[in-house]
């Protein structure tokens, strides 16, 4: 597996990776993870249950520079030494050029998997400015396979001509033993470590606090729901902290800033966790006002821990995960696994959100109806299946 960025630097993919080769090394996989090292470290390796990790020094250079051309070399050597059977590319990265490489001089498939729309589907990787451009179209497009998260990829691989034979849907998946509803003394535990009162209402958003993620829609909705709710409590669990020259900070900042003080007094910047099953499945409602995805491993998250998901539609995605979705109206029925806002709906969310709240009956049958579908469709052991299969025959 190749990925530039993973642990300690947080990646919503590194995330979903790291899942991924835990169950397959329950299946019977060996995986080595090759990743870029943190600034100032040295290489490492790091033996974990059933796969490992090696970090690649890369900032050699002052000022950081060539450190991605560095990334392609080291992976490579890295590649050379340990012959892997397959190399599964994540997101596009220098890695891209090791990888086509070395499957071409040992004869070993490449495959490329497409994590976001609008930055490594075909089409984009297409148009890419970086140099150069057309050499690492033509590794693109030779890959031997692709994988396609979601629906979403299918008509921009279509339109870019790439052969249908190689392309594979294989959705992310979820571990619905660790996520899942929690019994109400965890819940109480949760509330308490985060000095709110037994019976508070909790709404959370998983995600990095940026514009794509829709924090801007978020907070302003916000607005309207706590003049609702005033009980309630938001939960930001993400990414929050941006370089100086990030616009995300700003806008971040002025989001904030434009809130009432009781309501900004009730959000909770709570940051990357490791424990975010346990603040999700402790929560009353789910939120994600995204603008643009890849999938949305957070939305089958909360789904999986029995949470009501206001989500913004997404085509190709929401209408994949949730299978009976109904709108900000909230005209449920016992089918019902999700509810999809238009997108730049800030009354859309505000309202689905106070509905909910206000009717736990409603947030249980939407809750048990997330759940089933999360254990349908996403299940974590069924997903990596999914993988070794194409793996096994790509290699034939």
């Amino acid at each position: 597996m190749i990925i530039q960025r993973f642990r300690p630097r947080f990646s919503g993919q590194g995330v979903q990776l790291e899942a991924l080769v835990r169950e397959l090394a329950v299946q019977g996989a060996e995986t080595t993870i090759y990743t870029a090292a943190p600034r100032g470290t040295r290489s490492a390796v790091e033996i974990c249950a059933g796969y490992t990790i090696r970090r690649l020094p890369v900032h050699l250079l002052p000022g950081g520079v060539l450190w991605m051309p560095i990334f392609a070399v080291r992976v490579l050597l890295a590649l050379w030494r340990d012959r892997p059977d397959v190399v599964h590319v994540h997101t596009l990265t220098d890695g891209l050029y090791s990888a086509w490489v070395y499957g071409r001089l040992r004869g070993v498939p490449v495959i490329f998997e497409m994590t976001l729309i609008g930055d490594d589907d075909p089409l984009s990787v297409r148009a890419n400015p970086a140099r150069p451009r057309a050499l690492r179209w033509r590794m693109f497009r030779s890959c031997d396979g692709y994988v396609a998260m979601s629906p979403a990829f299918l008509d921009p691989y279509r339109q870019a001509a790439l052969p249908a034979a190689r392309l594979r849907l294989i959705p992310q998946g979820v571990d619905t033993a660790r996520f899942r509803l929690r019994d109400e003394p965890h819940r109480l535990q949760i509330r308490r470590q985060l000095t709110l009162d037994d019976d508070a209402e909790l709404v959370v958003f998983v995600g990095s606090l940026v514009r794509r993620k829709g924090i801007d829609i978020l907070l302003r909705a916000w607005q309207t729901i706590h003049a609702q709710r005033p009980d309630a409590h938001l939960l930001l669990v993400g990414n929050d902290t941006f370089a100086s020259d990030d616009p995300n900070g700003d806008l971040l900042r002025h989001c904030l800033a434009e809130l009432p003080p009781t309501a900004g007094t009730h959000v909770h910047r709570l940051g990357i966790r490791s424990d975010t099953e346990a603040i999700v499945g402790a929560s009353d409602v789910f939120v994600l006002p995204t603008r643009r995805e890849g999938f949305g491993s957070a939305i089958i998250e909360a789904m999986a821990c029995s949470l009501p998901c206001v989500v913004t539609e997404l085509h190709g995605i929401t209408d994949f995960i949730f299978a009976a979705p109904t709108s900000a109206s909230l005209q449920a029925d016992a089918e019902t696994d999700g509810v999809v806002v238009t997108q730049e709906n800030t009354d859309g969310v505000a309202t689905a959100v106070c509905r909910l709240l206000a009717d736990p009956a409603l947030r249980r049958s939407l809750g048990r109806a997330a759940r089933a579908r999360a254990v349908a469709g996403f299940e974590m052991s069924s997903i990596a299946a999914s993988y070794l299969a194409y793996y096994d025959e790509l290699r034939k």
